[in-house]
Order: structure tokens, then C-alpha cells, then sequence
């Protein structure tokens, strides 16, 4: 996924945090997410994007697999989310700085970047 993000001129940020992810979603980024679905013992990876959430109601609001709209509450999420270390990217153009700007990890995450499209 990284290779073709980088090719197409993208740079892939890593969220590690429902807030982190939570302030890139109100930012205008979708944050795509790698998720444990299943029953024990028969459990699958499955990746799922976080278009929204709503603090009231409790849930994270997701695009996941044919589903446009799927709302998971928080526990859950962060039940799913957990088992791979809470993996999570989100895409930038070039020209995008991300909303939690961090200096050191932000130039981490755009090394490749200059390797692919220098």
C-alpha cells in the first residue's frame, strides 16, 4: 500500500490513537485502519476507512468492505483495532501538511517519498 501511495506522489502518515485518528477525520482525512474481525480462532484482518464519529452516541463511523456506512461503537473500534498495534495511515498530497504536525515524524514519513518520486 505504501509503494503505490508514494508513486502516485502521496505521503502516508501513521496514526497511532481514536484521537489522533479523530482529529485527522475532522481535518478533512479519512484514516484507513487495520482491523481483527471475527469470532476467536476465526478472525480476519480487514482494513476499513474512518470517515466520521459522533462523541454523543459513542461510535466511529466507517466505510467497510460494500458497507458506505458503518457505526461501531468506541469499544468495539478499539477492541478490533488493538490486536495490530492500532495500525493506521492516512493519505496527503505534496503541498498537505497533517493536522497534529510533528516535526521529526512528519519528515520520517515523507523520507520514502523523496525515494520514489525524487
Amino acid at each position: 500500500m505504501s509503494a503505490c501511495l508514494q508513486k502516485e506522489a502521496f505521503r502516508e502518515l501513521q496514526v497511532f490513537t481514536k484521537r489522533q485518528a479523530g482529529k485527522k477525520v475532522a481535518a478533512g482525512h479519512p484514516v484507513i485502519v487495520l482491523q481483527k474481525l471475527g469470532l476467536p480462532g476465526f478472525s480476519n484482518w480487514h482494513y476499513a476507512v474512518v470517515i466520521g464519529y459522533d462523541l454523543e452516541a459513542g461510535h466511529m463511523i466507517l466505510r467497510s468492505g460494500d458497507a458506505p456506512r458503518v457505526e461501531m461503537n468506541f469499544g468495539k473500534f478499539q477492541q478490533v483495532w488493538k490486536p495490530w498495534d492500532k495500525w493506521a495511515i492516512i493519505t496527503l498530497l505534496p503541498d498537505e501538511l497533517p493536522v497534529t504536525y510533528e516535526k521529526e515524524k512528519y519528515l520520517k514519513a515523507t523520507q520514502g517519498l523523496k525515494k520514489v518520486n525524487p
